[in-house]
């Protein structure tokens, strides 16, 4: 593939990121950034590195993101995050669980209007989403991420969505059956 360069706004270079979770969480068939960080194992003479509170961006489409902040958004992580996880509910649901080093877990729940929710199966390496407008959507599932967490394998579905296809890890295409 041809990679093309985007920076990021500057909100996510205040301090080290440890913990993101990418997908489309406002339904609008972007991909959109949760991510925390902060980092206070540092040398003594160094200082903690603690100037994020977590952050979330909305997705341009363009490769571009923009930030909302905290007040705005409700999601706020101020310590030494380590990991970030999001774990699907019904309804539309997605409940955000982020740990922070020597401190309590965090959960946010967040309502991802109208989206139904898709299971990922066991061998889907991408899922394909054609939108309703045509434009087409990979999603890269996994298994586990950054400091040994793992966000449920579940995709929230956007809105008035034509299809969804399954890439295995052979390179095997087939369609998803679609959630009513």
């Amino acid at each position: 593939g041809k990679f093309t360069l985007h920076e990021l706004p500057w909100q996510a270079q205040m301090a080290p990121m440890n913990g993101i979770v990418a997908e489309d969480i406002n339904g609008d068939g972007h991909t959109d950034l949760v991510m925390v960080g902060n980092d206070y194992g540092n040398e003594v003479f160094i200082g903690r590195l603690d100037a994020a509170l977590g952050w979330v961006f909305l997705g341009d489409g363009k490769g571009g993101f923009v930030p909302v902040s905290a007040r705005e958004s409700g999601f706020a992580v101020p310590g030494d995050a380590k990991s970030l996880v999001k774990l699907a509910r019904g309804g539309g649901e997605a409940l955000y669980i982020a740990s922070q080093n020597r401190s309590k877990l965090l959960a946010f729940t967040a309502k991802q209007q109208g989206t139904t929710v898709l299971p990922v199966p066991a061998d889907a390496m991408a899922v394909e989403l054609v939108l309703a407008n045509g434009k087409k959507q990979r999603i890269d599932t996994s298994y586990g991420a950054g400091f040994g967490s793992q966000s449920s394998r579940t995709l929230h579905l956007p809105l008035g969505l034509k299809s969804a296809t399954k890439i295995n890890y052979k390179g095997e295409v087939s369609a998803l059956p679609l959630p009513k």
